[in-house]
């Protein structure tokens, strides 16, 4: 299955039980990039009625937690899976949810007043990224603001973005997440964790009994990995350290924040 396909993220929301398969809702790294996102949204926004659309919105969890913040806020979201639209849904009845994909949305013209896309836009071939954002441009009312976040980009490709984007936008705010040390941590136990779980779903049912003991094992070693992912205080150490001592190989994600100009 080729990555970034329709079929791929389907795959990936097929389950549609809400825990997805990146370990968005219980790994410490994504619970705290969730509240970083969130935290520089309320910078930005206020409670009136005005239109907030997320674009590659999973299974909804920022516009679940902008609806308690703001709960006046017309909140819209799309993504290209139908599986993650029709748990949407189910279960965020408040929400105006739909299947669209960038480049090309099926929205209204100078409708929005956000517009977020959050670890979205790097899914797409270089020039489709040019065209998906004149589209977001589009869709925003004039001051509308979009918020964009991208993941482990590097000082080119930042300038570039902050370029294309300072051609429509007024660059508003620029901030980093500082999570790539503990990254590379995080992926040595996950791979660990699907080893174990690998493991585990090979041995027959036949011989399960005579492999008890090393069930319970690689059990326990998986609930031991699951606790340290969701550490908050293991990472908050990581992220302390990266921040203050390797700030400049620790970024991890930006977040670049613009207010569109007057055409």
């Amino acid at each position: 299955m080729k990555y970034n396909t329709k079929e791929f993220f389907e795959e990936k929301f097929k389950s549609c039980d809400g825990v997805d398969s990146w370990g968005h809702q219980w790994r410490a790294s994504q619970l705290f990039r969730m509240r970083m996102s969130v935290d520089i949204i309320s910078t930005v926004m206020n409670n009136y009625n005005k239109k907030y659309l997320d674009i590659g919105c999973g299974f909804g969890d920022i516009l679940s937690n902008i609806h308690k913040l703001f709960p006046k806020i017309q909140l819209y979201g799309c993504d290209i899976s139908e599986n993650s639209i029709y748990y949407n849904k189910q279960q965020h009845k408040n929400i105006a949810f739909s299947v669209n994909s960038l480049p090309e949305l099926k929205y209204k013209e100078n409708y929005f007043d956000y517009i977020s896309t959050f670890e979205v836009i790097h899914y797409l071939p270089l020039l489709d990224r040019i065209k998906a954002i004149r589209r977001i441009t589009k869709l925003l009312r004039q001051n509308g603001i979009y918020i964009y976040s991208e993941s482990s980009i590097n000082n080119n490709e930042e300038k570039d973005i902050i370029n294309i984007m300072s051609k429509s936008y007024k660059i508003m705010l620029v901030k980093y997440n500082y999570s790539k040390l503990y990254g590379k941590v995080e992926n040595i136990l996950i791979l660990g964790k699907n080893i174990a779980e690998k493991k585990i779903n090979n041995i027959n049912i036949s011989e399960k009994k005579k492999n008890i003991f090393l069930i319970k094992v690689l059990h326990l070693f998986i609930r031991v990995i699951k606790e340290i992912l969701k550490n908050m205080f293991i990472y908050k150490l990581f992220y302390f350290v990266s921040k203050n001592m390797f700030p400049k190989i620790s970024k991890s994600h930006v977040f670049i924040v613009g207010i569109k100009r007057e055409e």
